[in-house]
């Protein structure tokens, strides 16, 4: 009798081994990069004039909170620009958001229109130029905005 339950011992490590092997043969691998952004062009360079409209905040948040500067000049040059945004209520709401109060994007724009930023905080700025507009969305880490922009 003992000897049948150790056989039954190896037949369930057996299958425990089997089971555990079979999980690992489908995974694939490290999950595939997104290919690079097309580098940035000057065929945008200029100054451009912005709108910023809020709307919306992340939940907690009071959109009227998010006081970005609803107007602004963005320079770009070489296909580059740079946004900076500054929370003043959001700082004095929540003394804790004071070192996100500031953010700085550094964006690109590809030869197609298509414009990538990025700030200090991960957060993202997404938007596409066609007929001499540019629109789209920053997505903050406490605030959401949209954004228009016409060529000067």
């Amino acid at each position: 009798m003992t000897g049948s339950r150790w056989h039954g011992g190896r037949a369930l490590g057996a299958v425990a081994l089997a089971l555990l092997l079979a999980g690992c043969s489908y995974w694939s691998g490290d999950p595939v990069p997104d290919p690079p952004p097309p580098p940035p062009s000057a065929a945008f360079d200029g100054r451009w004039v912005a709108q910023i409209r809020s709307t919306g905040g992340a939940t907690g948040v009071d959109p009227g909170e998010c006081d970005a500067q609803p107007r602004l000049t963005l320079e770009v040059r070489e296909g580059r620009f740079t946004l900076t945004q500054n929370f003043a209520k959001l700082a004095a709401a929540a003394p804790t958001a004071r070192a996100i109060a500031t953010a700085t994007y550094r964006a690109e724009i590809a030869e197609d229109g298509s414009v990538r930023g990025i700030s200090d905080s991960n957060a993202v700025l997404r938007a596409q130029i066609e007929d001499g507009v540019m629109q789209g969305n920053i997505y903050g880490l406490l605030c959401y905005f949209s954004l228009t922009a016409r060529r000067m």
